[in-house]
């Protein structure tokens, strides 16, 4: 039983939260990369983009 509790608290990334990351604005591909390493830090497991409106970036560019 305790090998499940301690499954439970430090879960592998595929079942942590995965946030939908709202985008907008211009991208940087250095801010970017800046801010997945921050999520990766804090122990997400992922992320959900979602182009929002004011994105000028052009989609998929």
């Amino acid at each position: 039983m305790s090998k499940l509790w301690e499954k439970l608290a430090n879960p592998a990334a595929e079942y942590r939260s995965a946030p939908l990351w709202s985008w907008n604005d211009k991208l940087e591909p250095a801010e970017l990369k800046r801010q997945i390493e921050e999520m990766h830090a804090a122990g997400i497991g992922g992320f959900f983009m979602h182009a929002r409106s004011g994105l000028q970036t052009p989609y998929m560019g």
